[in-house]
C-alpha cells in the first residue's frame, strides 16, 4: 500500500517519525504544515534507496483487518485515583503493573504545556508523568533508537505501537511489548 512518501496524501502519514530515525543517510527531515502537524521531507540527493523507511512506515504495512468480523475490547484499572488521573481508564498503568517487574524501561509521551515528545522512565512510580491528554502530536526524538538499545542491552521494553515496526529488527529472543 503506497504511503505518504509516494503519494504525499497527508492522511496516509501517522506522524510517527520512524522513517525519520531509520533512514541511515538522514535524507528524511520533518517539515511542518499550515496547521502544525509534521511530515517527512525526502532529500532525494541523499537518498540511497534502501526503503527502511518503507520497511518501518505503519501506513504502508497496516495489518490486514478482519472483514466483516469487528474485535472491541475494553478494561479499566481497579485503582480509582489512577483511573481518574488516566485517559485511558488506566489500561497503560495496568499493563505496566503486570508487565514491569524487574530489568525494564517504559516509553511514553509526556507534555509540558503545548509540548507533547516522548520520554522514558525505569521506575515505574515515575508513571503519572505520561497520563493524561495529549492532543498534540508527540516529537519522538531518539526514542526508538533509545528503546532499540535498550532492547539489545536485554532490558524489556514497553512502548506505545508506534514502535511495532522498529521492533522487527530486534533478535525475537528480546522483551518488546508494543502497544
Amino acid at each position: 500500500m503506497a504511503g505518504y512518501l509516494i503519494d504525499k496524501d497527508k492522511g496516509k502519514c501517522y506522524g510517527c517519525e520512524a522513517c525519520v530515525q531509520i533512514c541511515p543517510k538522514s535524507a528524511l527531515k520533518l517539515e511542518e504544515d499550515d496547521e502544525g502537524f509534521r511530515y517527512p521531507i525526502l532529500n532525494k540527493d541523499l537518498c540511497v534507496k534502501c526503503n527502511l523507511c518503507h520497511q518501518v512506515c505503519l501506513y504502508e504495512n497496516m495489518p490486514v483487518r478482519y472483514g466483516k468480523d469487528k474485535y472491541v475490547f475494553g478494561g479499566y484499572i481497579k485503582d480509582e485515583e489512577v483511573r481518574f488521573e488516566s485517559t485511558s481508564g488506566g489500561a497503560f498503568s495496568a499493563i505496566v503493573d503486570t508487565f514491569c517487574d524487574d530489568n525494564y524501561v517504559i516509553f511514553g509521551a509526556e507534555s509540558k504545556g503545548l509540548l507533547v515528545f516522548h520520554s522514558y522512565i525505569t521506575d515505574k512510580n515515575n508513571l503519572a508523568k505520561f497520563r493524561k491528554s495529549k492532543y498534540s502530536q508527540s516529537k519522538t526524538g531518539k526514542s526508538y533508537q533509545q528503546a532499540k538499545d535498550f532492547l539489545n542491552s536485554g532490558k524489556k521494553v514497553l512502548f506505545s505501537c508506534i514502535f511495532r515496526r522498529i521492533c522487527a529488527s530486534v533478535p525475537k529472543e528480546r522483551s518488546a511489548i508494543p502497544l
